[in-house]
């Protein structure tokens, strides 16, 4: 019995870690990021910040789109959220500027985190008590630091440098960092 909870408790630990929230900013005729990796179930919330555009990533534009996601064309600030259950690679655009924004996302089936070193950080200190400071031969868009849950809590677009996790709570984080090629997934601890 003691065996079956466990194997529960890990399988939907997982499932939930799979359900994370990753932001597109749009702004300056662009998606940032422009191209993202997500897990099946994720999602994604499209932040327009400046300007008049939509996404369109409809069936009727990408007819190789897994399914299809769109909103209506509108002026800043809105969002537009959605949840990719279907795994695949999604092209999508801006509907009032077709022929100058574009991004993709790919969807994977995996619901593990995989720790990987092409796109290593090289982050300190860690374990930490308070700031982690990031190399200086990457450029960072985004740093999403989630529990071990899943639950994104703390989110820093385009951070210089270096991020702050003094408010968070003793214990072990993921900290996703997102460049212009990709990203990659590290385990910190915070002290």
């Amino acid at each position: 019995m003691k065996k079956l909870l466990l194997s529960s408790f890990l399988l939907a630990s997982t499932l939930i870690f799979a359900q994370t929230k990753h932001t597109v900013i749009i702004e300056n005729f662009s998606f940032t990021p422009a191209n993202l990796l997500i897990s099946q179930g994720d999602t994604v919330v499209f932040d327009n910040v400046q300007g008049f555009h939509s996404i369109d990533g409809s069936q009727s534009t990408y007819p190789l789109n897994p399914e299809g996601f769109s909103n209506a064309n509108a002026s800043a600030p809105w969002t537009f959220t959605h949840v990719f259950n279907t795994a695949g690679d999604y092209d999508y655009r801006c509907g009032v500027h077709t022929g100058s924004m574009f991004g993709t996302i790919t969807v994977n089936t995996s619901t593990s985190v995989k720790e990987t070193t092409s796109l290593s950080s090289n982050s300190y200190p860690n374990p930490t008590t308070g700031v982690i400071y990031l190399s200086k031969n990457k450029t960072y868009t985004q740093i999403e630091v989630l529990n071990n849950i899943g639950k994104v809590v703390l989110t820093k677009n385009f951070p210089q440098g270096n991020i702050d996790v003094t408010k968070l709570a003793t214990g072990t984080y993921f900290m996703r960092l997102y460049t212009k090629e990709g990203s990659t997934t590290e385990k910190i601890i915070v002290q």
